[in-house]
């Protein structure tokens, strides 16, 4: 029981530090930024998935359409 005690003064102490609170903070909107540049690295790589397969489609297509008047 006084184990948990200590442990719990001890979180308490953590908790209302000062330097604890910035570093979380900071460590927060760090990670924020890093979701945000993934989220955005993720749709600049869709829009040129989605770039290139409209390309292909032009190109194909019309080979396609001559083959069939054969």
């Amino acid at each position: 029981m006084t184990v948990r005690w200590v442990e719990l003064v001890a979180l308490a102490h953590l908790l209302r530090d000062r330097r604890f609170q910035q570093t979380v903070i900071t460590g927060m909107i760090g990670l924020a930024a890093l979701a945000r540049m993934a989220r955005e690295a993720r749709t600049r790589s869709l829009a040129r998935l989605i770039a290139w397969d409209k390309r292909r489609d032009r190109y194909l297509k019309p080979t396609t359409a001559a083959r069939r008047r054969r």
